[in-house]
């Protein structure tokens, strides 16, 4: 596919190559991709259909989405399921199944997917690995001259008018190191025998090693850079140990203490993003908060999250633009068409393209959208950052020193 496209000359090229056994739609998010596939459900005509989405509200949007291009009539011969209930498909036979977000399958969805046969085959996402992909054709069974993958990056899509050029504000911060405002406590030996001790940073060294205090429970007072360090010692010592041994607990540990590091940093830049949402106090926005915490301060009642049972409530008032701005943590990222979003709001990096693109593609749908993405400088977040802006092209982006 050329650099320059339109709606309709992707749909086409995906038509003109309909069926293959395995369709792959790697379009950014507001591209269109659903419809694509709607299309080649369209030309196929299946007389059974399965459709795998992550979450129960993404649902909703399919069934709009048929209904809003005059194919409600395929409902009747559609099945809609969660990824999490695949087990419950597990060596039954369909005619076409669609795979939304194909990224959310785990190994174990990859394996009971490969009981499951179909004619043809639809992934959809935003963001595919080369190693996923090939992965995928394995589990299937399908060769690659019978794959056919179509891919139209963020880039792309901005600089051929699909989608708008946005304005967007990277916002460098340094972690605090002239008070001990932070309290890091660090856990040794065995809970039942553990002896609570209070000390500076600088002594911490004498309680966390050698053999004198095997049972303890640190509780170190230090500014935000001294934290930052302590956390990623751990996430190096756990590293060097999966390393070493490749132990699986080991690897847990690892990737505990990269999320504790990660939730740190976030959750560090709520003082910081209030001015942002002070300025944005008359624009409708979206705000991807590190911790439920997080969002309950900045957003009060309009935060959203997977503990809140008003979520959907609160999601639906601002579809119905009854309210103008929401507070998210690990919800709207995928999967939802939000509407007229001037504005977005990052605050928590991680290693993931996929989830920038997402959240990105949440916010894309207005005339002169706006994000802004917080990062602690000479830390992780700023690996992450290099990560995010490596397909932005540089006239998309300044710095804004607040």
């Amino acid at each position: 596919m050329s650099n320059n496209v339109t709606r309709e000359s992707i749909v086409a090229d995906v038509l003109g190559n309909t069926p293959h056994r395995l369709m792959i739609l790697e379009h950014a998010t507001g591209v269109g991709k659903s419809y694509s596939s709607l299309k080649i459900m369209e030309k196929v005509k299946p007389k059974k259909i399965l459709l795998m989405v992550k979450e129960i509200s993404h649902k909703v949007n399919w069934t709009e989405e048929f209904v809003k291009w005059g194919l409600e009539q395929w409902l009747e011969v559609t099945t809609m399921e969660c990824y999490a209930s695949l087990k419950k498909y597990t060596n039954t036979t369909w005619d076409m199944v669609i795979l939304d977000e194909v990224h959310n399958l785990n190994q174990n969805r990859m394996t009971m997917l490969s009981t499951i046969k179909s004619n043809i085959y639809v992934a959809l996402s935003a963001t595919i690995e080369p190693r996923f992909k090939q992965y995928l054709c394995s589990i299937l069974k399908i060769g690659i001259e019978d794959v056919y993958h179509s891919k139209v990056s963020l880039s792309q899509a901005i600089y051929s008018g699909i989608l708008p050029q946005p304005n967007i504000y990277l916002i460098p911060l340094i972690l605090k190191n002239e008070n001990p405002t932070e309290v890091l406590i660090e856990k040794r030996g065995y809970p039942i025998n553990r002896q609570v001790i209070h000390c500076s940073f600088e002594d911490r060294l004498k309680y966390l090693k050698g053999g004198k205090y095997r049972n303890v429970e640190v509780h170190i007072k230090c500014t935000e850079t001294e934290k930052y360090i302590q956390l990623t010692n751990n996430v190096d010592y756990w590293k060097e140990e999966y390393m070493r041994n490749y132990s699986q607990a080991a690897h847990n540990y690892w990737m505990q203490a990269a999320i504790t590091r990660k939730r740190f940093l976030g959750n560090a830049k709520t003082e910081h993003v209030k001015p942002i949402l002070n300025k944005l106090k008359d624009s409708r926005y979206i705000c991807f908060c590190a911790s439920v915490k997080q969002a309950k301060e900045l957003g009060a009642k309009t935060a959203i999250h997977s503990k809140n049972k008003k979520s959907e409530e609160t999601l639906e008032s601002f579809q119905r633009k009854d309210i103008n701005s929401i507070f998210a943590v690990g919800m709207l990222t995928e999967g939802q068409n939000l509407v007229d979003i001037d504005a977005g709001i990052i605050i928590q990096l991680d290693s993931k393209e996929r989830s920038y693109l997402q959240k990105s593609g949440r916010v894309l749908r207005s005339k002169e959208p706006e994000q802004y993405i917080f990062y602690y400088k000479n830390t992780q977040d700023e690996k992450y950052l290099s990560t995010i802006i490596e397909d932005i092209p540089k006239e998309f982006y300044s710095i804004l020193k607040l």
